[in-house]
Order: structure tokens, then sequence, then C-alpha cells
């Protein structure tokens, strides 16, 4: 069989960064190994020329590893590590993102099947950096997002929670996630202080106060920035509290307070004597300073005269520069708010589009129903009385009693059609008494429904709540479907102009295939268009499935 590979001592290595020990180990290895160890062999060997940037031999050794695996059965969960570095090769090339995300969906079908949540936390945070990567388009960005964020939610690894917290931020500082930017870097800083690494969480807080200055929140920034200088001075963080002087000196110079930009700079000098390689002087700041010394010495003057002249050439070029760059920034202001305008109509169109095909698709229901309920219904019934009639009068009743019979069976799946077509509850009382309806009729003792609502008899627009309903009951029918579990449940609320509906089972959800399918497609478009929010999320307790609608009632009753 040949000697055995040590797994442990290469996964140490790799991990602590010890390139020069795993690349003499792996030299040293002599005589045969197992496949099983080849295949290890082979998988160090890539990442350790990974590291080295060999992308050729790296390349091989892949290669080389897929190869023993295709051909010798080895286990599943090394089968994923390698598609993992599959997809992180790919994803370098700016034409292969199909093919990178082809390696790690493949990977991460694997770790489903194998329940290793740290691990499917590491294939979805993959395929977010794939899509960031490639985030030429905006959608590519909500994409980044939702998968760095069902890794953080399945991760349990501390280190690996901080990173995927730092990489939520970058993408909802690019998205303008104003309240996610905040969440999450407050919440890296408290990682990272409960860890000790009060460095990492200055600069944490430091890249908050950098986003409130660029979106125009000087004051939010300002009251960090004091806060910081205190934690940076008290934990001795000298790079922190140099950078921190100089953002406080950038901000004040921004507010054309210069003279609160002069007091930082020159506390910058007074901090670290290396700090005039820092540019720490600029032509305002000379200009307000020889303005407030005019009563030096006679034989002083002629210098600071020649100071004073250099400081307004200076000057003046420093306040063209700032017109120049507020001209540019006017006209960018104003080509952003042209295409927000176009945007917002954009928007509106197809809320607008969306709103008049379901008001038509309800109103074809509505004729369908009303022609078998009225019509198709009614010449049923008057059928049947017929028959009745002519039982008591014929001799031979077995034909009729039969006639008879089918009658009420088509009678009775017409009037099912036509509820199903039009739900009578949810046109006279709404959307709770509907659901609760609904719920009657799928109720078993097998599967059991629950149901939390606070709509009372608050009514919306009818093609809204006729929307609102299909989509429960296709959620409800999908639950039956495709969930482990025997309990579901159902919570409708209207809070502050929201309506959500929470849709959740007990069942730990094990299929294979992508978790939306097209009816679940056809409600986050139709979501979407009315400008609301759908989210699908698994997790160890069961499915989870949320959707969210700006809504105002319009009556109470």
């Amino acid at each position: 069989m040949g000697q055995r590979f040590d797994f442990d001592s290469c996964a140490y290595l790799a991990k602590s960064g010890q390139d020069s020990l795993l690349e003499a180990y792996l030299k040293n290895i002599d005589g045969e190994l197992s496949d099983h160890d080849q295949v290890v062999y082979h998988y160090y060997s890539s990442l350790f020329f990974k590291y080295s940037y060999d992308v050729e031999q790296q390349f091989y050794h892949l290669l080389a590893g897929e190869k023993l695996i295709a051909e010798k059965g080895i286990p599943d969960s090394i089968r994923a590590k390698y598609l993992d570095e599959f997809a992180l090769l790919y994803r370098k090339e700016e034409s292969e993102e199909t093919q990178a995300l082809k390696y790690i969906d493949s990977s991460i079908h694997l770790k489903r099947r194998l329940k290793n949540h740290n691990e499917l936390a590491k294939g979805y945070l993959i395929k977010g950096n794939i899509f960031y990567t490639f985030s030429n388009a905006k959608s590519y960005l909500d994409s980044a997002f939702r998968y760095y964020t069902l890794a953080k939610d399945l991760n349990t690894n501390e280190d690996l929670n901080q990173h995927l917290l730092m990489n939520i931020a970058t993408v909802a500082i690019d998205l303008g996630l104003d309240s996610e930017v905040e969440k999450t870097l407050k919440s890296v800083h408290r990682g990272h202080s409960k860890n000790g690494q009060h460095e990492m969480a200055t600069n944490a807080i430091i890249n908050l106060a950098n986003y409130y200055i660029e979106t125009g929140d000087t004051d939010k920034a300002a009251g960090i920035l004091d806060t910081l200088l205190d934690h940076a001075a008290e934990y001795k963080l000298e790079n922190c509290v140099v950078f921190i002087l100089r953002t406080k000196a950038g901000l004040a110079a921004s507010l054309n307070d210069f003279k609160s930009a002069a007091m930082w700079k020159d506390s910058i000098i007074n901090y670290d004597e290396n700090a005039h390689a820092l540019e720490i002087e600029d032509a305002i700041v000379k200009f307000d300073k020889l303005t407030l010394e005019k009563e030096l010495l006679a034989e002083q003057a002629k210098i600071y005269r020649n100071r004073l002249w250099l400081s307004f050439l200076g000057g003046l070029s420093f306040l063209l520069a700032l017109l120049g760059l507020g001209i540019y920034r006017y006209q960018r202001l104003k080509k952003l708010a042209v295409e927000k305008e176009l945007e917002t109509t954009k928007v509106q169109a197809t809320l607008n589009a969306t709103k008049a095909k379901m008001e038509g698709e309800q109103k074809e229901r509505q004729a369908i129903a009303s022609i078998l309920h009225d019509q198709v219904a009614s010449l049923l019934t008057a059928a049947d009385m017929h028959l009745k009639v002519a039982g008591k009068q014929a001799s031979n009743l077995k034909s009729l009693d039969k006639a008879e019979e089918i009658l009420k069976d088509v009678n009775a799946q017409v009037r099912d059609l036509s509820h199903q077509l039009v739900s009578p509850s949810l046109m006279k009382f709404g959307l709770e008494s509907a659901i609760e309806a609904l719920i009657n009729r799928l109720d078993s003792r097998a599967f059991v429904f629950f149901l939390n609502s606070n709509l009372g008899g608050k009514r919306f627009e009818q093609n809204i709540e006729i929307f609102i309903y299909n989509s429960c009951s296709e959620l409800m029918h999908n639950t039956l479907k495709h969930s482990s579990g025997n309990e579901c449940f159902i919570r409708m609320e209207w809070v502050e102009s929201i309506f959500s509906l929470e849709v959740r089972d007990n069942g730990i959800n094990d299929n294979d295939e992508e978790p939306l399918g097209l009816g679940l497609v056809h409600i986050t478009n139709r979501t979407e268009a009315l400008g609301g929010r759908f989210d699908f999320m698994l997790s160890r307790e069961g499915a989870m499935i949320k959707l969210q609608l700006p809504l105002s009632p319009l009556t109470t009753a």
C-alpha cells in the first residue's frame, strides 16, 4: 500500500502560511502512496503552487487529482475541495465566470448532501466572491450580497465570520445600503474587540467614519472620529492615531474650518515627528496662520510677506482646483439626478404594467367564474331537477339515477373550479378569512398549518389581495409537496405601511434542485415589479420564505 500521507501536518502548514515547510514536506514524499493519499498530495501541491503564483503547476496538480477522483471513487468531501479550487482558479479569468460558477455550484451540491455547514458556508463565500469579481451589473452585486449573507448564517467559525462581515460591508457600500453598512462594520468591531484585536477593531470603525464622510453625514463621522481618537491613544495604536488625525484635518478642511484643520495637522507633527512627509501644510492653512500673526517683530515682516505671497498663489491654485471639483461634482450630481428620475419613471411604468396585467387576469378569472357559477352551474341544477321529476314517473330508474349522480359530480366540480378561480372568502371578507378557509381545506393530521395575523378586517387593492392570496396558496402547496416536516407556520402582518407574508416549515430541506422553481420565480418577479422584496432562506430549522410589499389599507371592516 505504501506510506501514509500526513494530512494533518499539511493542513496545519497550509493554514499557517508556512510555505517553505510545506514545500519541503511535499518534496520529501517517497514511496508509493495510496489512491486516497495521492489525491490529497496533489491537492496540497496545488495549494503550494497557488501561494507561489505558479498557475501552470497549480492547474497540473488539480487536473491530476481530479482524474484520480473520477477513477478511484474518492469521498465527496475531498471532491468538493477540488471543485472549490477550480472555481477560484477560473474566477481570475474575466471570460470564465460561467465555468467558475459551474464548479462552485457542483461543490455546493456536494456540501449540501454532506450537511457540513461550515464547508457549505465556504462554498457560498466563494460563489459570492465570483459574483463580486464580475460585478459589472447591479444584479451581480445583489447576488454577491445574498451569498455572503447565506454563508454568514451557516458559518460557526469566528475567523471566517469576521471575513464574511467585511465582505458584506464592502458590497453594502457599493449598493448604498446605509443601515447594513453601519450594522455590519459595528459587528466587525465587536468581534475584533472581543478577541483583543484592537487595531483591526479600530480600522473597522474608521472605515465606517469614511463611509459617512463620503455620503455627506459629517456629524456622525466627526462623532465617531472623536471617540476613536481616545480609544486609539489608550491602546497606543500609533498608526491609527495618525490616520484619525489626518482624517479629522481633511474633514475640517472640507467644511472650510481651516483653523481646526491647522490644529489637527499640527497635532500630527507633535505626535509623530516623521509626519512632515505627509504633506501636512497647504496654502490655505498657511494664509490663515499668517493673518493671525500680525504683531510679529519688524525684522520678520519681510519673511512673512514672502510666505504670504507664496501662500496666496498656492491658495489661489487650491481655490481654482476646488472650483473645478465643485463644477465636476455639480455636473455629476445633475447627471445622477436625471438617471434617478429615469429609473423612477421606468420602475413606475413597470409597476403600472404589472398592476394592469394582474387586473386583466382577475377580470378574466371573474368572467370565467361567473359563467361557471351563474350559468353552467344553474343549467346543471335545472337538469338535475328535471331528472328527478322524470325519475318519479319512469319505470326504469337505474339510468336516471346514474345520470343524476353524474350531474351532481359535474356540478360540484364546476363549483370548486369557480371558487379556485375567484375565492368568495377573499372577495367578501379579505385576506385573513380567505387564508383561514384555505388552511381548513389543506389541514390534516399528517400536516398541520398555523396562522398568525394582525390584519383583522383590513382590505387592500383587489388585485394586490389576489396576488398575495395566490402566492400564499402556491407556497403552502410547495410546503406540502417538498417539506420533510409536519408543521407550517404562516404569519401575515401590516406595520407602518409594510405588508409581510412569512411561510415557514419545520422540515430539513435536502432537495438537490435549485431553491427557486418556476412558481417562486413568478412570485419573485411580481413582488419586485410591485416594489417589494422576496427572500428564500434555508436553515437547520427548516425553510422560510418571506414576501414584503409597500401597501396602504383601503378600509377596515
